[in-house]
C-alpha cells in the first residue's frame, strides 16, 4: 500500500547524504534502503492520523539533511506542498514553467509538489536544509502569495523546530501544534512579502518589537516602556505597529498568548497554571480574554479536545 499523498507521484532521485539530523519514516511505506545504515536509529515513525487529517494543515514527512553535490530530486504528481528552509550552502529549485530559484542560507521556499519540479545543491557544492511536506484537507490549494522563495526569520525557524519536536515526542496534541505551526509559517511568509514590497519606515524597530512580544509573552509587558526603548512615542509606535502587522501591539500579544494557552491546556495544565505561564496573571483574566477571542472558556476548550489525550 502507498500513502494516499504519494499515489500518483513520479519520482527520480539520488541521495548524496553527508549528514542526517532528523528524518521521519512512513513505516512499511518508505524504502529504507534509500538511507544510509547509520540513519536507521534516528528514523522517527510518522503517519498522520484521522485527527491530523481533519485539521486545516497536516504533516506527511519531515527531515533535516546535509547533502553533497550529487544529491537531486525530480518529482511530479505528489499531493500537497513542501516547505524548505535552507540552513547552509545553497540549492537550485527548477519549476515546470521554466523558473529557477537560488535558495541560499536563511531563505524559505514553499513548493507545490503536483507540477513537475526538481532541486539539487548549487555552486557551493553542498546544501543543508530542513523541510517538511504538508497537505490541506481535500487538497485545497494554497494562496499564490504563500508559494515560492522568501526570506526566513527567527520565528519561522522556531516554528520549524516546534514541528520537528512535536513529531519526535508523538504527544496526542501534536497534530494541533503542527497545524498551528504550519499556519504560522504561511502567515509569516505573507507578512514578509508584503513588507518587502512596501518597505516602511521603522520596519526594523517594529520587527524587534514583535520579537520582544513573542519572547516575553509570559511576563507583564508595558507598551509605553517598549515604545520608549525603540525611541518612539506610545501613540506613534501603536499606529506604526497596527499599520505594519494589521493589529495593535496588545492584540498581537494577546493572540500569541492565546495560542500558547491552547497548547498548554491540551497537555493537561490547570487553568491557573496556564494563566500564570502565559502572562494572563490569573485565571479570571484568562477566562475573560480566552472566551472573548475563542468563543469558549479554557475549561470548555479542554473538555472539547480532551478526548485526544486518550487516543
Amino acid at each position: 500500500m502507498i500513502p494516499f499523498w504519494r499515489e500518483n507521484e513520479k519520482l527520480n532521485f539520488n541521495m548524496d547524504f553527508q549528514e542526517i539530523k532528523f528524518i521521519t519514516f512512513e513505516n512499511t511505506y518508505e524504502e529504507i534502503a534509500s538511507y544510509p545504515e547509520n540513519t536507521l536509529p534516528i528514523l522517527v515513525p510518522y503517519i498522520p492520523n484521522d485527527i491530523a487529517i481533519s485539521l486545516p494543515f497536516y504533516l506527511t514527512v519531515a527531515g533535516h539533511f546535509r547533502v553533497g553535490e550529487k544529491h537531486f530530486t525530480q518529482r511530479e504528481g505528489r499531493l500537497g506542498y513542501q516547505c524548505i528552509l535552507t540552513v547552509d550552502g545553497n540549492a537550485i529549485i527548477e519549476l515546470e514553467n521554466g523558473e529557477s530559484f537560488d535558495c541560499t542560507k536563511g531563505t524559505l521556499f514553499v513548493l507545490d509538489c503536483m507540477p513537475r519540479h526538481c532541486y539539487h545543491p548549487g555552486n557551493m557544492g553542498f546544501w543543508e536544509y530542513k523541510h517538511f511536506h504538508f497537505c490541506a484537507p481535500a487538497g485545497q490549494a494554497l494562496p499564490a502569495q504563500t508559494l515560492g522563495l522568501t526570506d526566513s526569520n527567527p520565528h519561522i525557524e522556531e516554528l520549524f523546530d516546534k514541528i520537528f519536536q512535536s513529531v519526535d515526542q508523538n504527544h496526542p496534541t501534536a497534530p494541533y501544534v503542527i497545524s498551528n505551526a504550519i499556519s504560522g509559517i504561511l502567515t509569516e511568509i505573507v507578512y514578509t512579502r508584503l513588507h518587502q514590497s512596501a518597505k516602511q519606515p521603522h520596519q526594523d524597530q517594529l520587527e524587534t518589537a514583535a520579537t520582544y512580544l513573542r519572547t516575553n509573552f509570559n511576563f507583564k509587558i508595558n507598551i509605553d516602556n517598549l515604545a520608549k526603548s525603540l525611541f518612539l512615542s506610545r501613540y506613534y509606535f501603536i499606529r506604526l505597529f497596527k499599520d505594519y502587522f494589521g493589529m495593535s501591539p496588545y492584540s498581537y500579544l494577546t493572540a500569541y498568548r492565546i495560542n500558547q494557552a491552547k497548547e498548554r491546556l491540551l497537555i493537561n495544565l490547570t487553568v491557573d497554571e496556564v494563566a500564570q505561564s502565559c502572562g494572563f496573571g490569573n485565571a479570571n483574566n484568562l477566562n475573560r480574554i480566552f472566551k472573548k477571542n475563542v468563543g469558549l472558556t479554557p475549561t470548555e476548550f479542554k473538555k472539547k479536545f480532551s478526548h485526544t489525550n486518550h487516543d
